[in-house]
């Protein structure tokens, strides 16, 4: 092989690592950018899942500095996820989840240093790595593959990470996605967000703020003392979720026992009180 064979070869050789690099750290970058998106999730039934979180929305037109700060800070922290509003044109009887997730902040040092590097050998290809390079030196063209395979070894292990990262958020979110189809799962959303509704919570806190924990108290009345919803928009609220009356409202929320007592004129009374076992309201999450 002649000088100039050899040096053509030792250039193409660094032109085809430095593509395979780049590769490298845009794969990265759109690692983060699906991982914060998802982090910011809504998934609606009979609508497609939309990335609602006001995070989600800014990591896509972040660089990859930006979005290792983001992610860190967002998911790595070992903090109570945020999960994000839903919309407000949610309408009352539709089930939607919010979807978060934290990693965990376990070795946060080391993630944040390792993130750090990711960066600054990317920055170090795209903006620094022009002037090192001489086409017409066959010594300058070696020593630059070989700095370009020490670069991709050095963040290998993180973009594997990020990789293992996004195949176990996938899997979690898959699981809800089979959770929000199947009979059980639907049932099971279905009342959290009947429990979670502020009519609903309001009827909770009279009952726990009564005399005694364990009386009977009137449907009726409790209705009239909550100012918030005129009994024409209750209605609404129960026809929302797919009931002809606060009775049966009550009684899917499954939070607490209902006794019809007679109360003349083939009329009943509606009484109800709180179910001993009946705990704090679901997640947050689960709307």
């Amino acid at each position: 092989m002649n000088a100039e064979t050899e040096l053509q070869a030792a250039c193409d050789e660094v032109f085809k690592k430095i593509g395979r690099n780049l590769l490298s750290f845009q794969l990265a970058e759109q690692i983060l950018k699906e991982l914060l998106r998802l982090g910011g999730l809504a998934i609606r039934s009979g609508a497609p899942e939309e990335p609602f979180g006001e995070i989600a929305k800014r990591a896509q037109k972040m660089t990859l500095g930006g979005l290792t700060t983001l992610f860190t800070e967002t998911h790595c922290s070992g903090n109570e996820p945020a999960f994000p509003e839903l919309p407000e044109d949610s309408t009352e009887g539709m089930i939607a989840i919010s979807f978060a997730f934290n990693l965990g902040g376990t070795g946060l040092v080391q993630r944040q240093e390792s993130l750090a590097n990711l960066v600054m050998e990317r920055n170090k290809l795209v903006h620094h790595f022009l002037p090192e390079f001489d086409r017409d030196s066959l010594d300058s063209c070696r020593a630059l593959a070989v700095d370009l395979d020490r670069q991709r070894e050095a963040v290998l292990p993180e973009i594997k990470r990020l990789q293992q990262d996004f195949r176990f958020v996938s899997e979690e979110l898959s699981q809800l996605l089979a959770l929000m189809t199947s009979p059980e799962g639907i049932s099971i959303l279905r009342i959290s967000r009947i429990q979670q509704h502020p009519l609903i919570e309001q009827f909770v806190t009279i009952a726990r703020n009564s005399e005694t924990p364990d009386a009977w108290i009137s449907l009726n009345a409790a209705a009239g003392s909550i100012t918030d919803y005129p009994r024409g928009e209750m209605s609404e609220i129960c026809e929302s979720f797919g009931h002809k009356s606060l009775t049966a409202l009550m009684i899917a929320s499954q939070l607490f026992h209902i006794e019809l007592q007679p109360a003349g004129s083939d009329r009943n009374r509606v009484l109800y009180r709180l179910k001993l076992d009946a705990g704090p309201p679901a997640p947050s999450h689960l709307r």
